[in-house]
């Protein structure tokens, strides 16, 4: 009998082990993973890398922080004329983070041995990360995330352009918008390229060109935008050095394309929304601005829209 006492209480104490103290569970407990790993690097304010060749001091170079990636104009032994000494159409690539030259690339004479090409000013942003390279009247992007240049491109104009001297026709600024390169070239006005295929960009011309008595023509493009179109009628001041883009409607409009040819030169264009109100959207070439017009005008046909403009602006 005291055998099998002994065995209950052993068993006693194996069910009390098993049932009445049951293993924590830790299915609600917070762990902590560490995403040092995955998450990237905040970009890096500077670099320490030098070019090999010789750089002017303005216009020489840019780094795409983003990408650590730095585009330079330079000149060697390679591009040295003995008649004019330095030819800076070096191309230099190179990945800022261990300072490796990615890619050399020598550009043709830019008109003569001794006019440079410059990286250009141009506005840069996170969507396209391109540098812009501009000759006399050629310009060269390279395409930081992929790590290419794009073919040459060359200004393309709705009419043709004649020069009033060998400066004329020279690119002197350049403007990254959305996704549109504009740019702006002496005596012949201003140009744009579409970068909705970065492997391709395409010229864009304008839909009506003013032309002056005097000066470069100046031009409205009408430039797609998420199925809609925004006005723009870019204009440079050489005096100041100053170019603007200048966006003309608050927002994206559809508008109707159609305009006569007779219209396409006059220093007041009028276009239609495409909807059945039909509003009236004009716009004055000569001062790179939209007119406002006021509700009743904007219903009216456009030889009214346009006789009120010419009674109302100067």
């Amino acid at each position: 009998m005291k055998s099998a006492k002994y065995f209950f209480v052993a068993l006693s104490v194996f069910i009390a082990a098993a049932c009445g103290n049951p293993a924590p569970d830790n299915s609600g407990a917070t762990t902590t993973t560490d995403t040092t790993a995955t998450t990237p690097p905040p970009p890096r304010a500077t670099h320490d890398c030098k070019v090999a060749g010789k750089m002017l001091d303005e216009g020489a170079s840019i780094w795409i922080r983003s990408q650590e990636i730095l585009v330079a104009v330079t000149a060697d032994s390679s591009t040295f004329d003995a008649d004019y000494g330095d030819s800076y159409r070096v191309l230099e690539v190179y990945d800022t983070r261990n300072c490796s030259l990615l890619e050399r690339k020598v550009l043709p004479v830019n008109v003569s041995p001794d006019f440079p090409y410059y990286v250009a000013e141009i506005s840069y942003n996170k969507v396209h990360e391109m540098a812009a390279v501009r000759g006399f009247n050629s310009i060269y992007l390279y395409d930081a995330e992929n790590r290419r240049w794009l073919p040459e491109l060359k200004p393309k104009f709705a009419s043709a352009r004649s020069g009033a001297d060998a400066q004329s026709g020279m690119i002197q600024r350049l403007e990254l918008w959305e996704d549109y390169l504009i740019g702006y070239a002496q005596d012949f006005g201003a140009f744009a390229f579409t970068l909705a295929d970065k492997a391709k960009p395409a010229p864009v011309l304008a839909l009506a060109e003013y032309k002056p008595a005097s000066g470069a023509a100046q031009s409205l493009f009408l430039l797609p935008v998420q199925g809609a179109f925004q006005a723009i009628s870019p204009s440079y001041n050489a005096d100041a050095g100053t170019f603007s883009v200048n966006p003309m409607l608050d927002a994206p409009i559809a508008l109707k394309t159609d305009i006569q040819k007779s219209a396409a030169n006059n220093r007041y264009i009028v276009l239609r929304e495409n909807t059945s109100a039909n509003t009236a959207y004009a716009f004055d070439l000569a001062k790179n601005e939209r007119v406002a017009l006021p509700a009743e005008v904007a219903a009216q046909p456009t030889q009214e829209v346009l006789a009120w403009i010419r009674a109302n602006r100067k």
